[in-house]
Order: structure tokens, then C-alpha cells, then sequence
């Protein structure tokens, strides 16, 4: 649904940077090696996150935040390209990649909410688990 809403800009992001496939398979690689790093190390955590659904959330979280970095970057230049000459461009894309400071407070936001929500999921999901 999301990727339907900015067909457009993400069918330019393809077309202008020929190299996309590569830098998003270079994300996933980085995302990956990452992903079992941080599982692999000493972690103040409970043993039962350490078995395999631990390491493919911590992996596939990481994968998908590298993902979605190359993915931001490769759309920022599209969306100022796009607005650059007077081509309609996605409000939410505007707000996030296009508005300077206002743009880096709303990621600083958007961080911190998800950040919120996986806390209070963590703490759900361990509670359950005791």
C-alpha cells in the first residue's frame, strides 16, 4: 500500500539512479551483517530473545532500517528534483524529504514514537513470556 502511494517518485528513483538495485542489495548485505553482530554480542538481554526468532527480528529490523535509509536517500534527490520543476510530489514525501529542518525534526519524532512502541511491545511481550 505504502509503495503504491509513491509509485511515482520511487518508479523516478529507478529510472534516474541505474544503480539502485545495487545500493539496496549492498543494504541488505550491511543490514544482514549488522543484524547478526548485534544478536551475536553481549547483550544485557534474556536468553530467550538469543534462539533463532530473537536473531531473524533483530537481523530483519536492521535489514529493513538499511533498506529504508537508501531507499530515503535515493527519494530525497527525486522529490527535490520533482519539486524543483513544478512536478507533483506526495505531501508526505514533501514533509519528510523536502522541508530542511522541519523535515530532520519530523524524523527525530517518527524515531522516537517507534522507538516508544517497541519498548512498550518488548515489555508486553516479555511479560507474557514469564
Amino acid at each position: 500500500m505504502l509503495f503504491y502511494v509513491f509509485r511515482e517518485e520511487l518508479d523516478s528513483a529507478f529510472r534516474a539512479d541505474s544503480k539502485l538495485r545495487w545500493k539496496l542489495l549492498g543494504a541488505v548485505a550491511v543490514g544482514v551483517g549488522l543484524g547478526l553482530k548485534v544478536w551475536s554480542g553481549p547483550l544485557p538481554i534474556d536468553e530467550k530473545i538469543k534462539g533463532p526468532f530473537g536473531c531473524l527480528c533483530c537481523t530483519g529490523t536492521i535489514t529493513v532500517v538499511c533498506i529504508g535509509a537508501v531507499l530515503a536517500l535515493s527519494l530525497k534527490d527525486v522529490v527535490k528534483r520533482r519539486i524543483y520543476e513544478g512536478r507533483p510530489v506526495s505531501l508526505l514525501l514533501r514533509w519528510y524529504l523536502a522541508s530542511g529542518l522541519w523535515s530532520f525534526g519530523l524524523w527525530i519524532a517518527t524515531v522516537i514514537l517507534g522507538l516508544s512502541l517497541a519498548a512498550v511491545f518488548f515489555d508486553l511481550w516479555s511479560s507474557l513470556s514469564h
